[in-house]
């Protein structure tokens, strides 16, 4: 089942709402959806590709995301070694090297508010499914995921994906 969202954040994108478990989103219909540049009246929102000279920046962003929204659901443990093993700028460095992953940020007003990351899921010769592996924003305003979402499913349908997928913590 598809429910094409119509408010004013995400109008003309298709979400899927079939999953598997309670843990993991699905997002579908990309070859339908619309790719639209909307941007809120009292902010300009800018999304595009992270660029090596950033890559502090963004590691920096991920400390502080984590360390502010995580305590409570996992570890501080937990926390500092997700930090070192997936963001610190070696690892992001080495994901922009792949080829097969992306990574891009959101500013606003040009500051650095969010980031995701995605990379080609599964079956290397099928490849139709994108997993976004990260997807992080410094507050919640709403609609600035869904912008994200959006941006990724528009640039990643141009290259044959059909499917997302989105895994989420059940308590964030």
């Amino acid at each position: 089942m598809h429910t094409l969202c119509n408010n004013k954040h995400s109008k003309g994108y298709i979400i899927s709402r079939k999953c598997r478990s309670n843990t993991i989103g699905c997002i579908g219909g990309l070859k339908r959806v619309r790719r639209e540049k909307r941007i809120c009246m009292a902010d300009k929102l800018e999304i595009r590709p992270l660029h090596q000279s950033e890559v502090a920046a963004v590691a920096a962003l991920a400390r502080e995301i984590w360390r502010t929204h995580y305590p409570g659901i996992i570890s501080t443990a937990q926390i500092e070694y997700m930090l070192d093993e997936r963001y610190s700028e070696d690892a992001i460095r080495k994901e922009l090297e792949r080829g097969d992953a992306w990574w891009d940020v959101l500013l606003r007003d040009g500051e650095m508010i969010g980031y995701t990351s995605y990379f080609w899921y599964g079956d290397s010769v099928e490849r139709d499914t994108i997993k976004i592996d990260k997807l992080y924003l410094r507050e919640r305003r709403q609609g600035h995921g869904a912008r994200l979402i959006g941006h990724v499913a528009g640039r990643m349908a141009a290259q044959g994906c059909r499917r997302l997928l989105l895994a989420v913590n059940r308590q964030n």
